[in-house]
C-alpha cells in the first residue's frame, strides 16, 4: 500500500501552564507517528505533519487535554 504524503506545517495552541507541561506536550506530539514539533513559543507549537491524518490526530486536542490534566494533577515522577 502507498501512503499519500502531504507534508505541511501548522500551529496548535498549548494549554499547559508550565514549561515542563509544554515539554511533555511537545514531545508527545513528536512521538506521534508522522508528526514533529518544530517550534514552541508563546503558548503555540508549530508542528510538521506528513499526512492530513497525522495532523488531525494533533489538531483534535486530545493529547493537549491529557497533558494538561496530568500537569494539573501534580503527579511528578519520583527521582530514581
Amino acid at each position: 500500500p502507498r501512503m499519500e504524503i502531504q507534508p505541511h506545517i501548522f500551529t496548535v495552541e498549548a494549554s499547559q501552564s508550565s514549561e515542563l507541561g509544554n515539554v511533555v506536550y511537545s514531545h508527545s506530539i513528536t512521538l506521534t507517528p508522522g508528526t514533529v514539533t518544530v517550534d514552541v513559543a508563546d503558548g503555540e507549537m508549530s508542528v510538521h505533519a506528513l499526512t492530513k491524518e497525522a495532523a488531525a490526530g494533533v489538531k483534535n486536542g486530545k493529547m493537549d487535554r491529557k497533558v494538561t490534566k496530568l500537569e494539573a494533577s501534580g503527579n511528578r515522577p519520583k527521582n530514581v
